[in-house]
């Protein structure tokens, strides 16, 4: 009865981020949604919230533990990690 999440694969990259938190090893980890487009490592990234701008360095999913993935897909919901230092940047 729950209809499948809507998203355009083809279209430009808009994610939304769910929660962050801070790991000492690799900085600030997003659990985000992926809206439409596709998320890979390596894209540049634009925060709206904070206007910063990240280079996408892994993208993965929880399964229940953290299993790096290719890409992240509209309609898909996993963890960024982008090299970023302070939690400030990736507001929620």
């Amino acid at each position: 009865r729950i209809p499948p999440p809507q998203g355009d694969p083809e279209a430009p990259l808009k994610a939304l981020i769910i929660d962050s938190w801070f790991d000492n090893y690799v900085g600030v980890v997003m659990l985000v949604r992926v809206v439409d487009g596709v998320m890979r490592p390596k894209d540049k990234l634009f925060f709206m919230a904070s206007g910063a701008q990240q280079l996408c360095e892994q993208v993965g999913v929880f399964s229940p533990k953290s299993v790096s993935r290719d890409a992240l897909r509209a309609g898909e919901v996993g963890f960024v990690i982008a090299g970023i230092k302070e939690l400030k940047a990736a507001k929620v």
